[in-house]
């Protein structure tokens, strides 16, 4: 099931991307009970392109993809009318912006969809991303 994405931009002066405790807590002020007890767990971190696929099976589960980040699992099909080639376009642009960049999912428990945010760098002093949920249940 497909959920809103909402992108986000944060001015961003530290080394490296924040962590998890600083993106739920500090920055978006989530209630400790979302994530606390979730800090190593359902996180991902890339120095390499995530993985997209349009209409094959991801079996590398050890590898971060784009396609759960924007609802679409390798299963569904899209609606018609829809535009592969614009999807396969977007996703290889979007590539090669999020490296490196980071997974974290919180909420397990809590809260359905569990919230699900892919940041990166993406200019001197900003990082950003994109937030969205993830149906568990």
């Amino acid at each position: 099931m497909g959920h809103d994405i909402a992108v986000f931009l944060i001015p961003w002066d530290k080394d490296g991307l924040p962590d998890k405790r600083t993106l739920f807590s500090d920055i978006f002020h989530f209630h400790p009970a979302i994530w606390k007890d979730e800090l190593c767990r359902n996180n991902q971190e890339s120095q390499e392109e995530p993985l997209f696929h349009i209409d094959t099976i991801h079996r590398d589960k050890s590898k971060m993809c784009l396609n759960s980040t924007f609802g679409r699992l390798y299963h569904e099909r899209r609606p018609l009318p829809h535009d592969m080639e614009k999807e396969i376009e977007f996703c290889s642009w979007l590539q090669k912006i999020m490296v490196p960049s980071r997974r974290y999912r919180s909420g397990n428990l809590e809260l359905n969809p569990v919230v699900h945010f892919l940041i990166t760098a993406l200019a001197p002093g900003w990082v950003g991303g994109a937030v969205t949920g993830e149906t568990w249940t």
